[in-house]
């Protein structure tokens, strides 16, 4: 177990579940209980809402809290500078292509932070559309809403929905965006009007 000599303190290995403050093994004891709104005012954790060791942890010369707090695109670029043992490089490289993912999906503005109950119905499912690319799920359907909101140019979210549908998945998309539209295998609109009126 990882060791310190000075105030012969011990901590568990680091997992997953004790560097997650979502997670019961990392979240920190004394705020746990409480709205994450107060989290901010922790004494004990200093808002990360972390247990040890996950506040502790320090990764090329920057803490995990402070990886957190930050947005995706902040990350990304840490990750590209900052320097590892050669032994760490298949993880880094896989981080970076989620991370990069991500952000041509247009979320690099989140906060690793960030709940998904405190995102709009697009990030969520952006989101949502970029792990799911990353598996090789087959023979499921698979229904978005409003996918591109937001998005100047959805070509990178076309793409994503293109790969669901080609590995052999129903895709359905409820969405206006031109690009998406022409994209579409098939297009069936709802109208004249919103609501009962049909659309």
């Amino acid at each position: 177990h990882p060791w310190c000599p000075v105030t012969d303190h011990t901590w568990h290995l680091p997992s997953p579940a004790r560097l997650d403050p979502d997670k019961s093994l990392g979240a920190c004891g004394a705020c746990a209980n409480d709205a994450a709104s107060t989290a901010h005012a922790c004494i004990a954790c200093g808002g990360s809402r972390m247990a040890e060791p996950g506040r502790l942890l320090v990764l090329a010369g920057t803490s995990l809290p402070n990886l957190m707090a930050g947005p995706i695109d902040a990350l990304a670029a840490w990750l590209d500078a900052a320097e590892f043992p050669r032994g760490a490089t298949p993880a880094r490289a896989a981080l970076r292509r989620r991370l990069h993912g991500l952000m041509e999906l247009g979320l690099g503005h989140l906060p690793l932070r960030r709940s998904t109950d405190q995102m709009s119905t697009s990030e969520r499912h952006r989101l949502w559309l970029g792990a799911r690319t990353e598996t090789e799920l087959s023979g499921v359907v698979f229904i978005l809403d409003e996918p591109s909101d937001h998005l100047t140019d959805p070509a990178p979210v076309v793409a994503r929905l293109r790969a669901l549908r080609d590995a052999g998945n129903t895709v359905l998309v409820v969405d206006h965006h031109p690009d998406v539209l022409e994209a579409a295998d098939r297009i069936i609109e709802f109208g004249p009007g919103p609501g009962s009126d049909g659309g």
